[in-house]
This record gives structure tokens, C-alpha cells and sequence, in this order.
């Protein structure tokens, strides 16, 4: 449940109902995907509860006397993300998961002037985050943007430079955006760069497949994100706060925007088998873990598209994630141990262990694992607990 908030006209009030125990969190994240917070089940609980969001600089005493008391969180930047999820155990549980969904809400927490209509009347385009995001994205089509590769660098450094002047980064950390006046970008014109020569709009082409290709090849790197095992699992215990490091945060963001800290979420991924070999959709795959993956919410596993970086899709199944507690009908080993198996063909008969504790892939197509761990233990977030190899399983 993703949302923006736009903190340009001032604070917002963040609010969530009484969940009884349901597992929730309301990650907060800055325009540069920093997390800001975790209100919610990992660190306030499930009771219904109010926050205060704050633009830059903004004072806590400059909130209207009744809510001065809330617990707030101060953001760098005027847009917020707000990356609400919520548990659902169960398909059957989908009804109640919604039910708490819809009482979550997000308001202006002080009152418009009587010159100004309500911010909540005001269309999204007219607003600050709205008319920067729409410019932005008209440029990138200009840009040809797809899945970040473009065919026109110009018009999509000069949607960069609109949108880092409309939401400036922290001062306090070193930007590449220092480097821009020797590029013939000038951040005070925003998203208007006239005047670049052929050389200067060849040479930004050419630093655009130069960055591109760096962000991939240290995204694809054992233990950029955070730590690597001989099992070809990677933990992300780096993600989350990323400061000057840019790359690190381009390398998180091109295989899981808006990833949460350790200390809350912790997600590990696996590109290959125990030989080194790719992960592929043709092929049969047996993962065994011994209990589920020590978490004090939950644990799941999802397989995505090593082409698109999306969800997959089967349509044998209507499984694309696995809960290690709630997932219906999973069969686990006599030893506490259980094995989950990944491939296109249900691989084994209607009742068999195979066929319960089967993770559809995609036919014929490459494909990663993700761990999702949600209230990883002290062992998860040093990154000294160890993973299982994904094994192929011999026809």
C-alpha cells in the first residue's frame, strides 16, 4: 500500500487503527529512499496509534497544541513515501487484512488558510510534488525510458536536475549533483537545459550506459548490498540509510526500491544454483531449511523474473509467495527441517510433499529468490546465519 505524502504545505497526521496483533508497519522514506522510520508493529506496537510527519526543519512546537504530544518523525525532504504493509496469513484472511487497510489514513495536520482551499480538495497535478513528478515524467518519455535505459540522456538528466531541485538533497552528504555545472547542468534552471552541444549530449549518452552498466554489475556483485555466502544467498544489511553512497542505494533500488533496514526487514536473494549455475524456469529446484528462517513476524519466499525484476506468474498456480507459518498445506520433514521446490511443472501429484511445498516459476524463463525476513533475529542481521543451497533436482 504505497502512498506519498507532500510535506510542501506543511506537516501531516499519520494514522493506523488498532490491528490486535496483526503484524503492520508504515515505512517512512525520504525523496531518496532513506527510511526514516518504522511506526507500527516492529517499533510502536499495534495499538491504534497517531504520528506526525515533518517537513525539513519544521518544529515539533509549531504543530497545533493538540497534537504536539504525538510522536513524530522528521523527514530531509518535502516528499515522503509512505510503504505501508500489512499482514495477511491466508487468502481467507484477505477480507480482514482489507478491513484494517481502509481505516489507515493520511491528513494535513494543520488547517489551510482562508485564503486557500483544503489541501485535500487541491488535484494532485497542482501541487508541488505533483507538478515536479509530472514534469519529470514527461521528460522521461521524451527520454525513452525502459527499465532504466534511455535513447535521449539529455532529457533525462534534465528530469534528474528538475526533480533534485524541487526536492534537494541532504546537505550534509557529497552528491553527484556536485559534479553537474562541469556537465552543463545547471541545477538552478531545473528541468530547461538549452544550449548543450552534440559532444556535451553524446557524452551525457554515454555516462548514462557507463552508470547503467555500473549499478548492474555491483547490484549483481557477491555482498554489495550486504554480506555473501558460499550458498549463493546475499543479505541485505547494508540497505535502508545509504548517505553518500550512491551507488549502493542505485544497486538496492534496481532490485528492491524502498528496501527497509535490517533491524525491521532483512532480504536475502539468490541468483544460481549449488554449481554456480543460473536459476531457469525449465529446470527443478529443491530448497531445504532447516524450521523456518528465524523471524519474529514471519518469513517468505518469492521467485521473480530475472528479466524484469517482476513477480512471476504460473498459470498452474495461484501461489507467487510462500509463508513459511501461514502458507496452507505445506508438509514439513520428520527432522523440523522443510523443503520447498521451485520449478514451471507441478513437481510432483496432487497430495504429494512436492506438490504442497512447490514454488511456481515461469517455463523456460531465468528467474531469483527472495527470503523476506520480517523481525529478523540478532544472528540474521549480522549476517552470520546461514542459508541453504538451491539445489537442482534431477528429472
Amino acid at each position: 500500500m504505497p502512498c506519498t505524502a507532500a510535506l510542501a504545505a506543511g506537516p501531516q497526521v499519520l494514522s493506523a487503527p488498532n490491528t490486535n496483533g496483526r503484524y503492520y508497519v508504515m515505512e517512512l522514506l525520504d525523496f531518496y529512499t532513506n527510511v526514516i522510520d518504522n511506526p507500527g508493529a516492529p517499533t510502536t506496537g499495534t495499538a491504534a496509534s497517531k504520528w506526525a510527519v515533518l517537513p525539513p526543519g519544521y518544529k515539533q512546537s509549531s504543530l497545533p497544541q493538540h497534537l504536539q504530544s504525538l510522536p513524530s518523525y522528521q523527514s530531509n525532504t518535502t516528499a515522503v513515501w509512505v510503504l505501508g504493509m500489512t499482514y495477511v496469513s491466508t487468502p481467507a484472511d484477505t477480507a480482514a487484512a482489507k478491513a484494517v487497510q481502509v481505516q489507515y489514513s493520511l491528513a494535513p495536520a494543520t488547517a489551510p488558510s482562508s485564503s486557500s482551499s483544503s489541501a485535500a480538495s487541491i488535484p494532485a497535478t497542482s501541487t508541488h510534488l505533483g507538478k515536479a513528478t509530472s514534469a519529470a515524467n514527461a521528460l522521461l518519455q521524451q527520454a525513452g525510458w525502459k527499465l532504466g535505459t534511455v535513447t535521449n540522456a539529455t532529457a533525462a538528466f534534465s528530469a534528474i536536475m528538475g526533480l533534485a531541485k524541487a526536492f534537494p538533497p541532504d546537505p550534509t552528504a557529497a552528491s553527484p549533483l556536485a559534479l553537474a555545472p562541469q556537465l552543463s547542468l545547471n541545477l538552478g534552471r531545473g528541468f530547461d537545459q538549452p544550449g548543450l552541444t552534440k559532444s556535451q549530449q553524446a557524452a551525457l549518452q554515454a555516462g548514462w550506459v557507463l552508470g547503467q552498466a555500473c549499478i548492474t554489475a555491483f547490484a549483481a556483485a557477491d555482498g554489495s548490498v550486504g554480506v555473501a555466502q558460499p550458498s549463493g544467498w546475499s543479505y541485505s544489511t547494508k540497505a535502508g540509510r545509504y548517505g553518500s553512497s550512491y551507488l549502493l542505494r542505485a544497486a538496492v533500488a534496481l532490485v528492491g526500491i524502498g528496501a527497509n533496514q535490517p533491524n525491521t526487514t532483512v532480504y536475502a536473494s539468490n541468483w544460481r544454483d549449488a554449481n554456480g549455475q543460473p536459476l531457469n524456469g525449465s529446470l527443478t529446484y529443491s530448497i531445504t531449511v532447516t524450521g523456518a528462517p528465524p523471524a519474529s513476524a514471519f518469513a517468505s519466499l518469492t521467485l521473480y523474473s530475472a528479466v524484469t525484476n517482476m513477480l512471476m506468474s504460473n498459470p498452474a498456480s495461484d501461489r507467487s509467495v510462500l509463508n513459511f507459518k501461514a502458507t496452507p498445506g505445506l508438509q514439513w520433514n520428520g527432522d523440523v527441517s522443510i523443503t520447498v521446490y521451485l520449478s514451471s511443472k507441478p513437481p510432483g501429484a496432487l497430495g504429494s510433499k512436492q506438490r504442497a511445498n512447490w514454488l511456481p516459476a515461469a517455463e523456460g524463463e531465468p528467474f531469483w529468490v527472495a527470503l523476506r525476513m520480517y523481525g529478523p533475529s540478532a544472528e540474521v542481521v549480522s549476517g552470520d546465519y546461514k542459508l541453504p543451497p538451491i539445489v537442482r533436482v534431477q528429472p
